[in-house]
């Protein structure tokens, strides 16, 4: 079955579903059509609608039940497999607004597609007229009990793990928005993770399609482009959703003002819970909690969060849920972007600021901390011989101080502030701790350290021997015509101070150093 978007109909919020054989114009179904059909029998498939369920599936017993379905595990007979199999719970099942939701949320996830998302088999009624539809079935754990097992909020290789399933979700998301849905209904319990690793977000019975969104075309060529369905106008002042997760407009019941930025709070809302270990938003009611949705007053964790890393992700999660949907992150892909960059250690590190010509490291000191520059610009050099040898000039991004943490040795060169500098303080511990120095890994790392000391004592000396060079030509070149050659004229031509100038010459038995000139021996 393909499927074609009209126009006029997709004002509406409607498909064109177009069997592979039938006419152009094809048959027009939504929501209301198909609970007609499935009701009625009209237009339902044949192999869900011929038998009862308990011809076509052996029940291995409830798996699941939420506010509007239960969830079985059954073996479908016809292809000797298990699927899960969801339906209606009895005091819904009369209810023709609950079976509307129900049959959208088979159909909105039905269509789509994602390894993050459940691929849903059928949807149809059985001779009792019980409305259902199977999917895959998912074994594993909840991340909400993962959380409650692990505890990421104390536990570093918990935390790693639980934002990893996040990063997953977030990709979910970003997918069923490009089609124009909303999930709505974001916690730690609708996601799914199995067994092997895999990542499954689950529970679209809320999920909301405001506009029809356009997909790709079906096939190269083809200028035909898929919709998703509408579930159909909400009335202003419904509330849908879970307290505990949920954002401000969703709260209030403001249809007009949920977007994907309420799916981003959503997704702040279940980091905000791995990173804590509570829900955001607590009450001592239902009413007390869904007032507290409605203004956006979290849960205060702030002196609970212990570390670093689960600091910064706490404000990722914070900047997610800010009440006003504008100050959010603009989208999903953002918020993950966001989470990556803290991961590969770009969380809000502590600044320090240094004056131009301040000492921000010294040769042969201990290292506790590395620098990453923020801004401005920065000399590094070694003392040889007592001559200060100039090795390269860094700026903004480059890291300085790292060897000395790597190899647990003294600092091998000084960086001094060229001009004003502000730069990040990066403690020895978080590097430990990112890198695995504690591990086979840090001893990998520690021999690069060392063999990086050890080259940059070859290039100090090295340099003090080009420099040397440099002085006693650029001398002798002067002095081809004139029985002396001040001191600064050499100092400045070499490119070095006049205390170099004059000691370098003075080692040189070719020279002789007489005040402030130097002169042919």
């Amino acid at each position: 079955m393909s499927v074609v978007v009209d126009e006029d109909l997709t004002r509406r919020g409607r498909l064109k579903l177009l069997e592979q054989d039938a006419p152009p114009h094809g048959h027009v179904a939504t929501v209301e059509d198909v609970t007609r059909d499935l009701t009625s029998g009209e237009g339902a498939p044949a192999a869900a609608a011929s038998d009862g369920l308990e011809k076509r599936f052996v029940d291995h017993g409830e798996i699941a039940r939420g506010g509007m379905g239960v969830v079985h595990r059954v073996l479908e007979r016809s292809l000797n497999r298990v699927v899960a199999l969801k339906v209606l719970k009895p005091d819904k099942a009369t209810s023709p607004g609950a079976r509307k939701r129900f049959i959208a949320e088979a159909q909105i996830t039905g269509q789509l597609e994602h390894p993050y998302i459940v691929p849903v088999y059928e949807l149809g009624v059985d001779d009792d007229g019980q409305t259902f539809f199977t999917m895959k079935l998912l074994e594993g754990r909840t991340l909400e009990k993962a959380i409650e097992d692990r505890r990421p909020a104390v536990d570093d290789a918990a935390l790693r793990d639980a934002v990893d399933v996040i990063l997953k979700v977030a990709d979910a998301l970003s997918f069923a928005h490009s089609r124009g849905v909303i999930h709505r209904d974001l916690k730690p319990s609708n996601v799914m993770v199995g067994d092997h690793g895999e990542v499954t977000l689950m529970d679209w019975g809320i999920a909301r399609v405001p506009e029809p969104a356009a997909r790709p075309a079906l096939a190269p060529g083809d200028k035909r482009t898929t919709s998703l369905t509408s579930f159909g106008p909400e009335r202003m002042g419904t509330v849908l959703g879970t307290y505990a997760y949920m954002s401000p407009e969703q709260a209030r019941g403001a249809i007009n003002e949920m977007s994907p930025r309420t799916d981003v709070f959503g997704l702040g809302a279940v980091l905000f819970r791995v990173v804590s270990g509570r829900a955001p938003i607590e009450g001592t009611s239902s009413l007390d909690a869904l007032a507290r949705a409605a203004t956006c007053q979290l849960t205060d964790v702030q002196g609970a969060v212990v570390g670093q890393l689960r600091q910064a992700l706490l404000e990722v999660a914070l900047q997610a849920m800010r009440k006003d949907a504008n100050e959010r992150f603009s989208s999903v892909a953002a918020m993950r972007k966001a989470i990556e960059g803290v991961l590969r250690g770009g969380q809000r590190f502590p600044q320090i600021r240094f004056r131009a010509g301040a000492t921000i490291l010294t040769e042969g000191s201990v290292g506790a901390e590395a620098y990453i520059i923020r801004s401005g610009e920065c000399v590094v050099y070694r003392t040889v011989d007592g001559q200060r040898v100039s090795l390269q000039q860094i700026g903004s991004g480059a890291v300085c101080g790292e060897t000395a943490v790597f190899t647990g040795q003294p600092r091998n060169a000084s960086v001094e502030a060229a001009i004003d500098v502000e730069l990040y303080v990066v403690a020895g511990r978080i590097l430990e701790s990112e890198l695995g120095l504690d591990t086979w890994l840090g001893e990998f790392i520690r021999s690069l350290g060392a063999r990086s000391t050890e080259l940059v004592h070859r290039s100090a000396a090295l340099a003090v021997e080009l420099q040397r060079a440099q002085v006693q030509r650029t001398a002798a070149l002067r002095l081809l015509g004139s029985a002396s050659v001040p001191l600064a004229d050499v100092a400045r031509a070499a490119g070095v101070d006049v205390a170099c100038a004059r000691e370098l010459l003075a080692s040189e038995p070719t020279f002789v150093v007489v005040g402030d000139a130097a002169h042919c021996a």
